[in-house]
């Protein structure tokens, strides 16, 4: 996708330096929480996200640079690059909050709350966090609900109120199994549709 873009719009060849670059980012991560050496999966996503970036500087598409420092942010953050990972995540929050970008918000601040939840601060994790969970409530960061939810309870538990924390992560399981259900449903009416479909095309 990326040699094909080279020649078509900026705008593809941002989008694809951009997934390319997330799809990077993801495998990091998963090989981060499996205990596994990152390689150079950080470099390569760092490059192909710093591209994305500056082609959306280019486009003034203030949207997708919110999105790509939130993504370049959280590459520093799973590079070990913490003040560079808070100042990206911190910018990308503001703006996609100024943008009413809902699902970037949302992310940014999990990822902030996060961050100062590994550094030992509870207030700034507590706060980063309460942000993530009202903007993922609004509906277009749905997914990212939960995970906010028992981070929050985290840092709840670290900063001392067991209490809500306990609720909170009474309230995140409930929302991940109701998920998992829709889930379930969605992929079977999928399949059913797709079975008529084919007979019907028979």
């Amino acid at each position: 996708a990326i040699t094909l873009s080279e020649k078509s719009t900026l705008t593809h060849q941002a989008v694809s330096h951009g997934n390319w670059g997330i799809a990077l980012l993801r495998m990091g991560e998963q090989r981060a929480a499996a205990g596994e050496a990152l390689d150079d999966l950080a470099t390569r996503s760092r490059h192909h996200l710093g591209i994305a970036l500056e082609l959306a500087e280019q486009e003034f598409d203030e949207m997708r640079i919110a999105d790509r420092m939130a993504s370049l942010g959280m590459v520093a953050m799973l590079d070990g690059k913490l003040d560079e990972a808070e100042h990206l995540l911190t910018e990308s929050l503001r703006r996609s909050v100024s943008l009413d970008y809902v699902r970037t918000a949302a992310s940014s601040a999990l990822y902030l709350g996060k961050l100062h939840l590994h550094r030992g601060d509870a207030a700034k994790s507590v706060e980063a966090l309460r942000q993530a969970v009202a903007h993922a409530t609004r509906g277009a960061a749905a997914d990212i609900l939960p995970t906010a939810q028992l981070l929050l309870a985290d840092a709840l538990d670290l900063g001392g109120d067991a209490y809500e924390a306990v609720l909170l992560r009474t309230t995140s399981e409930k929302l991940r199994s109701d998920n998992a259900v829709t889930r379930g449903r969605a992929a079977e009416d999928a399949r059913q549709l797709a079975a008529k479909i084919l007979e019907s095309g028979d």
